[in-house]
């Protein structure tokens, strides 16, 4: 008989974790580096002493306008050294930072400012028509400030430039009081496949723990000083947040900042600054792939490529690393916990696993409908007890109460758990298709149809079917100048998975839906591609 899933990390207990706000990591590095260039964007380098100044100028400019513990501020702008510094002064204030995603349109933002209840906006000059239409629909914002050119137009009244609120932070003002373990830090919105996206209350000791433990996780590559890492993941998702940009701050390394996704910037600056860390998404990798500058440039600084935000295909990872001699390996998580519960060792990854739990994490897999929980290998929803897991959702307490039992995080995702901590992601519990009372798993699909050649993305959902309750069906993007036909790609999944897993019909599109972090969106999916499903 099966035994029982074992439900703590292999990994060493980093217990008691320190308690502190997460603006000390910046601090610790200023007083370490004061002169070390800790970030470099496409208008300016900083060293780690003149970023904690900025900081503090903006935690102080904030408190003499009246802004108190526990507030919320929306920060609305891409990748820059002022996004960074603007997270650590709003934070150093005691205030509350709610990232908002720049690519984000009028009705998102308004969303986001109203439901937190934001007082104030960091924003780029170039949102503010956005801001100016959003505006009508957030009363308590009476504070807009611009990252960038002294620009106001558009923005409306009570607009001013980040260099006024610098200059108006000159005069010091007394630290703010911060509980680490009970204070919020920050409040991202949860990108979820249904519904309206929910604040996900994450306090300082939350966002700090994550840090620690994703920093010491591969004992044989920690984080450290001497790291360069190229960021050009979105600062405004948790994993571009707190893995990247206050994880490369933690460690005092130098962060290379894009501010988007271009694959002969990015291919370019990898090699010019000899880096040594990359934080990405699968879709990244697979455009790369594709990429003739690929096959030019070197990469051999880098001592590992992680991913995550989306699942990461063994024969993708497997074919990268072939072509480029890096290993590829990739961890999980969910901005409800900070967000890394699961990371692969670099030294002999399992693709086709995303790793045993970080340390003190405790993992579990559980029956979704009665809650029991179920033996080693069998697969059920993955729930996850760790330091690093929310506080729960922004005025949502029954959906609180719903992820959050007996301190245990029910993930939604279905997974399995091996004898030795690993675990394999097979889908989300709300996307697994049901065939004649069979459960499919559409990354399982999807990971069957980007083996063939033809195939450059792809994404499955379910449609209902009197017959079949439901069928899977396939969007495909071909690979360039590929013409393969529907009947083709469905008897070629069907050698590599149970004919009942096989997707019924196809659909070619130009382009996948996706979320800024990667994540196929199946909701913008049905909602938006003639026969969505």
């Amino acid at each position: 008989m099966k035994r029982a899933t074992p439900t703590r990390s292999p990994r060493p207990s980093l217990a008691p974790y320190p308690q502190h706000p997460i603006h000390a990591f910046l601090l610790r590095a200023a007083q370490r580096f004061p002169d070390k260039i800790g970030l470099v964007d496409a208008r300016e380098s900083i060293r780690f002493a003149e970023l904690e100044q900025r900081s503090a100028r903006i935690a102080s400019a904030l408190q003499q306008r009246g802004f108190g513990k526990g507030e919320r501020i929306g920060l609305f702008a891409a990748n820059s050294v002022s996004f960074v510094a603007s997270f650590f002064g709003i934070a150093r204030a005691g205030c509350v930072v709610v990232p908002i995603t720049a690519s984000y349109k009028a009705g998102e933002l308004a969303y986001q400012l109203g439901d937190s209840g934001a007082r104030a906006v960091f924003l780029d000059p170039g949102l503010t028509p956005h801001l100016h239409q959003a505006r009508p629909q957030c009363p308590a914002l009476e504070l807009a400030v611009l990252l960038g050119a002294s620009e106001r137009a558009g923005a409306g009244a009570g607009t001013i430039g980040l260099d006024q609120l610098l200059a108006e932070g000159k005069k010091p003002m007394p630290g703010v009081a911060i509980d680490p373990r009970r204070d919020l830090a920050c409040l991202p919105y949860s990108s979820g496949t249904t519904g309206l996206p929910k604040g996900v209350m994450l306090s300082h000791s939350n966002l700090c723990s994550n840090v620690y433990q994703f920093h010491t996780c591969l004992p044989e590559y920690p984080v450290v000083a001497e790291d360069v890492s190229l960021n050009h993941l979105p600062y405004t998702h948790i994993y571009g947040l707190n893995v990247q940009m206050v994880g490369c701050v933690a460690a005092a390394c130098r962060q290379v900042i894009l501010s988007r996704f271009e694959p002969v910037e990015l291919l370019g600056r990898l090699e010019a600054e000899r880096a040594t860390l990359l934080f990405t998404v699968p879709p990244v990798l697979l455009f790369l792939l594709g990429h003739d500058q690929l096959g030019r440039t070197d990469l051999s600084s880098l001592k590992y490529i992680n991913t995550g935000a989306a699942p990461l295909a063994p024969s993708l990872g497997a074919e990268f690393a072939e072509r480029t001699g890096v290993v590829v390996k990739q961890g999980y998580g969910m901005t409800e916990t900070s967000p890394v519960t699961h990371v692969d060792y670099a030294t002999a990854p399992r693709l086709e696993t995303v790793g045993p739990p970080v340390a003190d994490t405790d993992q579990k897999v559980v029956d979704p409908e009665s809650g029991a929980e179920l033996p080693l290998g069998e697969h059920g929803e993955l729930c996850v007890r760790g330091p690093q897991v929310m506080q729960g959702y922004w005025n949502q307490p029954e959906d609180t109460r719903r992820v959050l039992r007996d301190g245990w995080f029910h993930s939604g995702d279905i997974a399995s758990i091996d004898a030795e901590g690993y675990v394999r992601i097979l889908d989300r519990a709300k996307e697994m298709i049901k065939v004649r009372g069979f459960a499919v798993a559409p990354a399982e699909v999807e990971a069957a149809l980007l083996r063939h050649p033809q195939v450059a993305d792809c994404a499955v959902v379910g449609v209902d079917d009197p017959e079949w309750v439901e069928f899977p069906r396939a969007f495909v993007v071909r690979s360039a100048g590929a013409t393969p036909a529907a009947e083709e790609l469905i008897a070629f999944v069907a050698t590599q998975l149970a004919s009942f897993k096989a997707p019924r019909e196809i659909r070619f599109v130009d382009k996948i839906p996706r979320s800024p972090a990667g994540k196929i969106l199946r909701r913008v999916l049905r909602q938006t591609v003639p026969g969505g499903g």
